[in-house]
């Protein structure tokens, strides 16, 4: 082979390195792009739901949780805007005239089971949640109806402890009785990236390792 032919594959290999260095690069920063925007909205979750939370029990109000329920469709069009692949699910414990009660609501793309207690399948609402609407600058928020994401909520009477299923993982939460306890569960996934920010007092540290010993002929174990 002569000169010439040799300086040109060392010409192509250079460039080919090249290209591969900067998609490496562009793909880094897109992730970690993507990693910025699901901690952002899952800890301005947390924070503006509990705040919120707050507001109505220092109120009085008595339709707590049909308000927080649209406070979280709200939220989620706005997350669904600022990052498609984001859905959260949450729970809350409250104390009225009939007792303690804890509410939980689905806004992912996919069920979650309420294994323990044994309550079975919470579809998701996040098909069901519009994004946030620009026109002329001003953003508007476009709320799914009630009826829409009823089937997405679910209430149950209060348990100390509660096991949720989301795929082949299981969350437990320590739920305290007549307070407001804000638990939440945010998922984002997308080019094969997956990342599960769990906030709130009640999460405990153990998962699926202890579902399965307490439950050992459940299906995921």
């Amino acid at each position: 082979m002569n000169k010439r032919g040799q300086i040109y594959i060392l010409a192509v290999i250079i460039l080919a390195l090249a290209l591969v260095g900067i998609a490496s690069v562009v793909n880094k920063a897109s992730q970690e792009t993507i990693e910025g925007d699901f901690e952002r909205l899952s800890e301005n979750y947390d924070e503006e739901s509990s705040r919120f939370v707050n507001s109505l029990i220092y109120t009085k109000d008595a339709d707590m949780v049909n308000k927080f329920v649209g406070f979280t469709s709200f939220y989620s069009s706005y997350a669904k805007s600022q990052n498609p692949g984001f859905g959260l699910i949450y729970a809350f414990s409250y104390e009225n005239e009939k007792g303690n009660f804890i509410n939980l609501g689905n806004f992912l793309d996919e069920s979650v089971y309420l294994e323990d207690p044994a309550e079975g399948e919470i579809p998701g609402c996040y098909d069901s949640i519009s994004a946030t609407v620009e026109f002329d600058g001003l953003k508007l928020l476009a709320e799914a109806s009630r009826s829409e994401i009823e089937k997405c909520n679910k209430e149950i009477e209060y348990q100390p402890t509660i096991w949720i299923r989301i795929g082949e993982e299981v969350y437990p939460f320590e739920v305290i009785a007549g307070q407001p306890q804000l638990i939440i569960v945010s998922r984002f996934e997308k080019n094969e990236q997956r990342k599960v920010f769990i906030g709130g007092s009640g999460f405990k540290n153990e998962g699926k390792s202890e579902f399965c010993v307490r439950f050992p002929n459940h299906e995921i174990c």
